[in-house]
């Protein structure tokens, strides 16, 4: 850590809180590139060099940003689906828990996914970005061998679910539509059908 380093990386204080919330705001609608730690700090409240006392450079800032919501996304889409559902209901499972993250968190949804391939993420977020990656493979090729879901290359089938999936918010975020209950079912039907064997 540099001379400006006193607290942990990892202390969840409310300045760091605020500075990972700034963070997440500005490079949602700036990028990562783009946005001066100047304007983190103004933006978070605090002085430029309390920055680095959570965080040794913008690199590790962004890393613990990406770490934070990627670990809260795999949480909320595929996390406790209950024991015994056949594979269409755990998509529904999968596809609400997308849904969920995505309206409760549109901000973070929209820096994952202007961030999931950047150069500068480290290990410890490659393999936090791999985490949702690996279940979906797993749930994909389990449904493939109980032939519920088409043959072939789970990424190409992961792939073609996640491109609907951020096509259906980017739609509505551009048209200012909310996601609502009935494009939530619709949606879930139609993108089973990718799937479905």
């Amino acid at each position: 850590m540099n001379d400006h380093s006193a607290v942990s990386a990892t202390a969840v204080t409310p300045k760091r809180d605020a500075i990972l919330d700034a963070a997440l705001e500005l490079f949602s609608e700036r990028t990562f590139a783009s946005t001066s730690m100047p304007e983190l700090a103004q933006r978070a409240g605090v002085g430029a060099g309390t920055i680095y006392r959570y965080f040794d450079s913008k690199d590790a800032l962004v890393n613990a940003l990406f770490q934070r919501w990627k670990t809260e996304m795999t949480d909320t889409v595929s996390g406790d689906i209950p024991a015994g559902l056949t594979p269409r209901e755990q998509f529904t499972h999968w596809w609400r828990g997308l849904w969920t993250f995505a309206t409760e968190h549109p901000a973070a949804f929209l820096f994952l996914e202007t961030h999931h391939h950047a150069a500068y993420l480290d290990a410890a977020s490659r393999r936090a970005g791999a985490e949702l990656s690996d279940r979906a493979i797993t749930y994909i090729r389990d449904g493939q061998r109980r032939g519920a879901i088409r043959k072939g290359s789970p990424e190409v089938l992961m792939a073609l679910v996640l491109g609907a999936f951020t096509g259906l918010v980017k739609s509505a975020t551009e048209h200012g539509r909310v996601l609502n209950r009935t494009t939530l079912e619709t949606s879930d039907d139609a993108v089973w059908a990718l799937l479905a064997a």
